[in-house]
């Protein structure tokens, strides 16, 4: 069965773009915000300092729960730059425009922080997808493909959390399934349902250039991501959200 080119019912409410980055020898989150804003301020117009920041670095170093998570970020009307001691990021909610819309602010950002040679050694980059899919069902888990036992006894919605990984040598996947979930978006829209998290991961080998690599691998992640989430819907469900196919 050949896969939608979109769905009109879109169960995507936020898409992640994060770079994590070896330690460089000078702190990047204190600099790279003021270089984002002089060079894209028409997309970004404030910015936070998180409590995280509060927290001595040296403390944040040891800490795997701290090492990459963020400490500033700037936000616009429509994203969310972030950055930590050793990861930057972008992050769309809705409305989502589309790949082709969500690529160039990616690459405009990449460009952005290329340029200005505070970051030199990329380790991985990756794209994270948080779908909440509307269900029909009484069983939310029987809009997925997959058949989870307990004791010979299918797993109930209620208090199931199920997170994994599908690695090979190409990608690093992480798939989280939770039934009975309300989220609310930066637009302040509530959406229920099931939710379906597709974090696709792509190491980064030493090269030359690590930022052209970035840029070059997008499409083949954010493809793998598609593909995952595809092969997990049951045709009912990719039916209910009223796929198109050209």
């Amino acid at each position: 069965m050949s896969r939608p080119l979109r769905l009109g019912k879109q169960p995507l409410l936020e898409s992640l773009f994060e770079v994590r980055f070896n330690s460089p020898a000078s702190p990047v989150a204190d600099p790279l915000p003021g270089v984002i804003f002089s060079s894209l301020g028409q997309d970004y117009k404030s910015s936070e300092i998180l409590p995280l920041a509060s927290l001595p670095k040296e403390f944040r170093s040891q800490d795997p729960n701290f090492q990459f998570a963020a400490t500033q970020r700037i936000a616009g009307p429509e994203a969310v730059v972030f950055f930590g001691d050793n990861v930057i990021g972008l992050a769309k909610s809705l409305p989502y425009m589309g790949w082709s819309d969500f690529r160039a602010r990616i690459c405009a950002f990449v460009g952005v922080v290329q340029k200005s040679g505070l970051i030199s050694e990329v380790a991985r980059y990756s794209l994270k997808a948080v779908n909440v899919i509307p269900t029909s069902k009484i069983r939310q888990l029987d809009h997925l493909a997959i058949d989870v036992t307990l004791a010979g006894t299918p797993a109930m919605d209620s208090g199931f959390h199920l997170r994994t990984e599908l690695n090979d040598t190409d990608f690093l996947r992480i798939v989280e399934i939770t039934p009975n979930i309300t989220v609310s978006t930066a637009n302040h829209s509530q959406h229920s349902g099931l939710r379906v998290v597709i974090d696709c991961i792509r190491p980064c080998s030493p090269s030359q250039d690590y930022w052209a690599d970035v840029v070059s691998g997008l499409d083949a992640l954010h493809e793998e991501q598609k593909r995952l989430f595809f092969q997990l819907l049951t045709p009912d469900t990719i039916a209910a959200l009223e796929p198109e196919y050209s």
